[in-house]
């Protein structure tokens, strides 16, 4: 009798699972990581029908109906990891998304699209490390990604019940179709980062006056940006290829019909980062044209140049800014430029004279037009480090207490150039709040680094030597410390990441390895605004109340790295 129960238990269990096949894909990881706010607002304005086809009816999506609105939403383009909130408070919500799951929210927006009216953002980015080169290959292909393809393993004949997808074969759309649709559904949209999304079919579907906006060179943007609402564009930013002058003049002169009177930020990314055959100032052909019509960006605020070539043009460079930015208004630069400093002069006649310096750096002759400046960042190029940092350093002595953010990213760059610009912040910046550091060779090998000196149980002396120095590589970690880490807390990625970073920390600079922890100290002593630091990646918040530094490992749990006295 038992036996008989039992085997009618299970073939009822089995009809069960067979009926609500959409549930079961609903505890997946895939489909599990959905956020719950977006599926209860999905839920909320789900019909009856559509309810039944997607057996979405469960305590979950009833109980997420009442959640946090969402305001952005970031897809990575070329993540395989589940989507996480990056950020959260009680107004707005952003998220990452994957590509699969990015493609099943769209697939599930309803006719109203309510669920869509309180998005603002929609940005489109790869993982952080690529050329921007390798990321124009990787959005060409993500865009041409069919539903079909990635949704294979998904009960596509269920999603094809919604009323909206009647008639559709959506299994052969695309995923820039698939942006399409959502696009309808967008009514307080402010930014779209959406590269080498063809603008063709997607401006047009814009319903409010967009704020933020990404364009590429070599696409025709002719009868299709003039009639965008343009007014309130605050943001903008063009991603240019070598030997695309004429696309940027052509791109220049479209935008000059609309009012530019509102952008705020200004943005130029060079697609090829190869500097052995450097383009001929091409981003400087954008400026050229508002000079030509004697039109000046007043209001900006904040100029980035990322791959931008100026070689030996500096003064033709700045001169041409003045004319065409009103560059005393100018709160924030980003500089990632490749430039000569050392025409028809040896290294050392430039980087030991002040006056040699200012005159073969960019940076420097840009100066004497700034008054606002407050946030400055200095990216890697092949230009030569030690009289970049030399200008750096020039410009923290002559900017002193007035600087607030500082971001300084570097391959490679050494002991004493990082002591000296320790020096000048600690003597000259009491106002900084924000401070960066990142060497880029360090910062791409850190994690399987820190990995090595836990599995062998020993530090890699490959290691850049500021960060390890001949007698601090001997010292092995007590192997208890391996076993608690490793076995406790290495939940995932980032709880792994932190908690060796935390070690990592204990070890070179409470320590004392080269006196980083001195260091560190001296600049927060003297800095009475610094609220955050980041050192390969990771965010450190110092509380001057409780004279502490801190790791942020979770949404609302941190670690404490050390006191300072």
């Amino acid at each position: 009798m038992a036996t008989y129960f039992n085997t009618q238990r299970r073939r009822s269990s089995i009809a069960l699972e067979r009926q609500v096949s959409w549930n079961t894909l609903l505890a997946q990881p895939t489909i599990e990581a959905l956020p719950v706010d977006l599926l209860g607002k999905i839920f909320r304005n789900l019909s009856t029908n559509d309810q039944k086809n997607l057996s979405l009816v469960s305590k979950r999506l009833h109980k997420a109906a009442s959640s946090t609105l969402v305001r952005s939403i970031t897809v990575i383009v070329n993540s395989c990891a589940e989507p996480k909130a990056i950020h959260s408070n009680a107004a707005q919500t952003t998220l990452i998304y994957t590509p699969l799951n990015f493609l099943l929210f769209v697939l599930t927006t309803l006719q109203n699209g309510k669920n869509l009216e309180d998005i603002r953002d929609l940005n489109f980015i790869t993982t952080k490390g690529l050329s921007t080169y390798h990321q124009s290959v990787i959005f060409r292909k993500f865009w041409s990604q069919k539903v079909g393809d990635i949704a294979a393993d998904f009960p596509l004949e269920s999603i094809a019940k919604l009323s909206i997808f009647k008639g559709v074969n959506f299994a052969s759309l695309t995923l820039e179709d698939a942006l399409l649709f959502m696009m309808n559904y967008l009514p307080s949209l402010h930014k779209l980062n959406a590269p080498y999304c063809n603008p063709q079919k997607m401006f047009p579907l814009l319903k409010t006056a967009i704020k933020s906006l990404t364009l590429t060179s070599r696409t025709d943007y002719d009868g299709v940006i003039s009639a965008l609402p343009y007014l309130r564009l605050e943001e903008l930013t063009l991603v240019f290829e070598n030997d695309s002058s004429q696309c940027i003049v052509d791109l220049a002169n479209i935008l000059t019909r609309t009012d530019l009177c509102s952008l705020k930020k200004l943005t130029f990314e060079l697609a090829r980062t190869d500097f052995n055959e450097p383009e001929e100032l091409t981003w400087l052909a954008f400026f050229n044209v508002l000079v030509s019509q004697k039109i000046k960006l007043s209001n900006l605020t904040s100029l980035v140049l990322r791959n931008c070539t100026i070689m030996d043009q500096q003064d033709i460079a700045v001169k041409i800014l003045s004319q065409s930015i009103d560059l005393s208004k100018l709160q924030h630069i980003d500089l990632g430029i490749m430039e000569l400093t050392h025409t028809n002069l040896s290294h050392d006649m430039t980087v030991l004279n002040e006056k040699n310096l200012a005159d073969n750096f960019f940076f420097q002759k840009l100066l004497p037009h700034l008054r606002d400046l407050n946030s400055l960042a200095i990216r890697p190029t092949k230009n030569c480090l030690t009289c970049q940092i030399r200008g750096v350093i020039l410009f923290l002595t002559s900017w002193k207490d007035k600087l607030l953010h500082l971001n300084l990213e570097y391959s490679s760059l050494g002991e004493n150039d990082i002591l000296q610009i320790n020096n000048t912040i600690i003597s000259y910046q009491r106002s900084l709040k924000y401070l960066k550091y990142r060497d880029q060779s360090y910062h791409f090998n850190i994690r399987n680094s820190m990995e090595q000196w836990f599995t062998e149980n020993q530090i890699d002396v490959r290691m850049n030597p500021i960060y390890a120095s001949e007698q601090s590589h001997q010292l092995a970690f007590p192997n208890t410390v391996f076993t608690s880490y490793v076995t406790k807390d290495f939940t995932d990625m980032v709880t792994e990441n932190s908690a060796m970073f935390c070690v990592f920390f204990a070890r070179f600079f409470n320590d004392g390895a080269v006196g980083q922890k001195l260091y560190l100290e001296m600049i927060i002593r003297q800095s009475p605004q610094l609220k955050t630091i980041e050192l390969f990646g990771f965010i450190l918040h110092v509380n001057h109340a409780k004279r502490t530094v801190s790791l942020r490992t979770g949404n609302s749990r941190s670690q404490l790295l050390m006191f300072y006295t």
